[in-house]
């Protein structure tokens, strides 16, 4: 049997050579029934056509404005086509045309110069990477321009959304890298995680007061942005929801939020001061990390844990208050912050991690608690200030290079006797570089290599 060119074709190539077809009668159809209303208006105008949305460009005053309709939407946009044509014809203050827009379903942006409209139908959410997957049409090098290139939304500068939004989904303005402003409607309730993530120029956000949560990535490496509202209602914040925020400043955090996640603030380079809500109980891995202007936080008496890299670079962190309630402060919770200058550990904390105090190089005085029994490897390494410290009785290790380069550690008090010293399970270089020779015992003073 001969072979026809219709075997030639795959199943996918033949799918997609259909819904070109469709597209291209739905384009066809969408442009001859914008040309048959906006031709009966006296009115500069012009008609740009893409597979999937037909755009009508209209004069402002100083200016000029793109309004795009999807193609397979006629039958919705046909019936109100008219009344905005009317409504322009009157030459109001943009103002209130913006406004009227607003109302009508549209969301209004502006980039540079230009400003643009887009037709959303009644849509109640903006869904996943809104500006990523819905305006991909024309890469063509011949494409047409405005809200359907490709890179529109990396020069988006501001935003206003229809009123109806209600939602706004996961990724909606991903990487809108210039938005500068956008006015979220106040009936929205959800925002999903990573809408704002890498919106390099935002520089200040209110939240809707319906808002209860902040979800991952919201505002991830916003790094322009110096500060926001948060709704009174608000019970959690998510992971590196404000991670990379290198201009906030400072923030107040809801009374409802119970637990502050990983990396909530990682990085947050200008964060000077931020006030923890008294009901917190946890707060997780690198919360903190890198607040490098952070000077004094209060942590809130339901703090049981000071975990991982908590404050880890927080090399302006002069003193900080532990809850008595504190057992137990993972590796590197404090270390690498530079300004520390004297710390208390409550009784109840029987462990340091690892790198607890590394490189904590203004750190002088610390008083560990009664009931210690281990010292993690490298705890205080680099601690280049620390004069003397008092081990408990009760420490049964400590861990390699745990003292490593203190080069000021003269002196060295042991609370329990010297035989007691000897059983204590000593890492390998736990005082390398410590001028100390002696360890001062209750009942004398004994080899520091004892």
């Amino acid at each position: 049997m001969p072979q026809t060119n219709n075997d030639i074709f795959t199943d996918e190539e033949k799918e997609e050579a259909k819904r070109k077809k469709i597209a291209d009668m739905e384009a066809a159809t969408a442009n001859a029934v914008m040309k048959s209303i906006a031709d009966k208006y006296e009115m500069k105008h012009e008609i740009l056509r893409t597979n999937y949305a037909t755009v009508l460009v209209l004069p402002l005053d100083d200016s000029k404005i793109e309004i795009s309709f999807s193609n397979n939407l006629v039958m919705e946009w046909k019936e109100i086509l008219p009344n905005l044509l009317e409504y322009f014809s009157m030459k109001r203050p943009f103002s209130e045309i913006e406004d009227y827009l607003i109302k009508c379903h549209f969301a209004f942006a502006e980039c540079d110069e230009k400003k643009y409209a887009i037709y959303m139908n009644g849509i109640k959410k903006f869904e996943y990477n809104f500006f990523h997957t819905s305006f991909q049409e024309s890469e063509k090098k011949n494409g047409p321009f405005g809200i359907f290139y490709q890179p529109f939304y990396k020069f988006i500068k501001l935003l206003k959304l229809p009123i109806r939004v209600e939602s706004i989904g996961d990724d909606a303005f991903d990487d809108c890298s210039s938005l500068e402003s956008i006015k979220i409607p106040d009936g929205v309730t959800e925002i999903g995680r990573g809408a704002f993530e890498g919106c390099k120029s935002l520089k200040m956000i209110e939240l809707p007061y319906r808002v209860r949560s902040i979800e991952r990535n919201v505002f991830l490496n916003c790094e322009s942005l110096e500060s926001i509202v948060i709704p009174s209602e608000v019970q959690s914040i998510s992971t590196s929801a404000f991670e990379g925020c290198k201009s906030l400043k400072t923030i107040e955090l809801p009374h409802r939020v119970r637990s502050i996640e990983e990396k909530v603030f990682l990085n947050c380079e200008s964060l000077e001061s931020i006030v923890i809500p008294s009901e917190v109980q946890s707060i997780h891995t690198s919360a903190f990390e890198g607040c490098q202007s952070l000077k004094s936080i209060k942590l809130p008496a339901k703090v049981t844990k000071i975990v991982s890299m908590t404050f880890r670079s927080c090399s302006s962190l002069k003193s900080i208050d532990i809850p008595i309630g504190v057992i137990y402060i993972g590796k590197y919770a404090f270390a690498e912050c530079t300004s520390l200058s004297s710390i208390v550990l409550p009784a109840g904390i029987k462990s340091i991690g690892g790198y607890v105090f590394f490189d904590c190089l203004s750190l002088e005085s610390i008083e560990l608690s009664a009931n210690m029994k281990y010292i993690g490897k490298h705890a205080f390494d680099d601690c280049l200030s620390l004069e003397s410290i008092k081990i408990p009785i009760e420490v049964e290790s400590i861990g390699e290079s745990a003292f490593k380069d203190c080069s000021s550690l003269k002196t060295i008090t042991y609370s329990g006797t010297m035989e007691q010293w000897r059983k204590i399970k000593k890492g390998k270089q736990w005082n390398e570089e410590v001028p100390s020779k002696v360890v001062h015992c209750s009942d004398g003073d004994i080899s520091i290599n004892a």
